[in-house]
């Protein structure tokens, strides 16, 4: 029996960091050893969201969440 693992990636106003950080998730192959990718966007105000929008539409384990307001620590 196979183990499921996810990895959680939480984000605030991070669009100049997304791309580069899933660039290098995909070009080292790690996003691989996840069952699934989750990034978690915390009430970005800049264009995160947008970002991730098409990461995962392109990206088959990666899945995202929002929540409208920044909920903090």
């Amino acid at each position: 029996m196979g183990s499921s693992v996810a990895l959680i990636v939480p984000a605030f106003n991070e669009s100049q960091l997304v791309a580069p950080f899933v660039a290098s998730l995909t070009v080292q192959g790690l996003h691989e050893s996840f069952t699934e990718v989750i990034f978690v966007d915390d009430g970005s105000q800049d264009s995160t969201w947008a970002q991730l929008e098409s990461i995962a539409n392109a990206a088959g384990n990666f899945r995202i969440v929002r929540h409208q307001v920044n909920q903090g620590l």
